[in-house]
């Protein structure tokens, strides 16, 4: 499926590209103006892109913060496989959760598994 709407736009695309050389040499000056407008954005507005790259390295540390987070709690959780000696049947125990981990730092609490 993936394949038939990557096809699709890419003709759309092929499709509204002019023919014409006059028209070709348009689009291309747009494009080139449109793509140094873009690329010197930080050079026009310093402190816009100061805050900005502040603002990605907060949102990065939280993107983290957040895997570690849900890798922590999903490998943590794994279930521990117990055979039991009377009826040879496999019995599956998820472990409890543990409270002294809400209490204690962030850090301390990555640091025991990465």
């Amino acid at each position: 499926m993936g394949l038939l709407r990557l096809t699709f736009w890419l003709a759309l695309i092929v499709a509204i590209l002019p023919t014409d050389k006059d028209r070709q040499a348009q689009v291309i000056s747009a494009f080139s103006s449109g793509t140094t407008w873009v690329l010197t954005f930080c050079d026009r507005n310093g402190e816009t892109c100061k805050k900005g790259s502040e603002a990605w390295q907060v949102f990065k540390t939280k993107a983290e913060f957040g895997g570690r987070l849900v890798a922590t709690f999903v490998f943590d959780r794994q279930p521990a496989v117990e055979e039991t000696r009377s009826t040879e049947r496999v019995r599956m125990d998820y472990p409890q959760r543990r409270r002294d981990s809400q209490d204690r730092d962030i850090d301390a609490l990555l640091a025991r598994r990465y």
